[in-house]
């Protein structure tokens, strides 16, 4: 059975979540031209995150404790999704051009990890 996280840690975890990814969101926007509407950081366990069609930026609150490299990725992943809402082939383009070449390699990587 999992260690659920304690009410401290989460408190913890939360504040850091929202310290440091809405910046980190608005550096990778400004730097590879992408629009977003809002950052939102939630309790979610099945997803590092999601962008509405509206161009909403949701990140669970747990991606705080991936490396910072894989956080990034999470991010332009969503990033992507305000210019193409879908997993084709163009988005797969455009999330390449954001990561070197890598973005398939760092999905890989980041299957490895587990949101607890």
């Amino acid at each position: 059975r999992e260690n659920p996280v304690s009410e401290y840690d989460e408190a913890n975890l939360r504040l850091r979540a929202k310290t440091i990814l809405p910046v980190k969101v608005g550096e990778l926007a400004e730097n590879y031209g992408f629009k977003y509407k809002a950052v939102r950081i939630n309790k979610g366990k099945t997803r590092w995150g999601s962008c509405s069609s509206r161009g909403s930026i949701n990140l669970s609150l747990y991606l705080i404790q991936l490396p910072m490299y894989l956080i990034e990725y999470v991010i332009l992943h969503e990033l992507c999704h305000t210019v193409e809402m879908n997993h084709g082939v163009r988005f797969w383009a455009l999330l390449d051009r954001c990561t070197d070449g890598k973005a398939k390699d760092l999905r890989k990587e980041l299957r490895r990890y587990r949101i607890t």
